[in-house]
């Protein structure tokens, strides 16, 4: 009965060591990632005509299939318009950027 109690222990122990490590919180993209979504963005003619320039923060997270998906942006007037230019584009990322929430910094500026 002790050595149960003991290997529950250890396990639960082993658990929350386990889960307290894991993180959710979005992590700065690398340089890579940002050259490929700006290169996207720049290709599409949505922020052409804005009123102002302006910087803002969107979180996005890269999926198994090396997809893009816009979790959040900072400004919601552009939510849409990111949206539809980024989510389920196809990007050339390393398996070990699959699942990872990142945080890419945003910097429209008027022509």
């Amino acid at each position: 009965m002790k050595t149960l109690k003991a290997l529950f222990l250890v396990t639960l122990f082993s658990f929350s060591l386990f889960t307290a490590n894991a993180s959710t919180e979005p992590v700065d993209s690398p340089a890579d990632l940002q050259s490929q979504l700006s290169e996207i963005i720049l290709q599409s003619d949505a922020f052409e005509n804005i009123a102002e320039s302006t910087s803002f923060k969107v979180k996005i997270m890269v999926t198994s299939d090396s997809q893009v998906l816009v979790l959040s942006t900072s400004e919601e007037k552009f939510a849409d318009q990111l949206k539809s230019i980024l989510n389920y584009t196809q990007l050339d990322v390393t398996p070990e950027m699959h699942g990872k929430v990142y945080l890419l910094p945003v910097r429209l500026e008027k022509k």
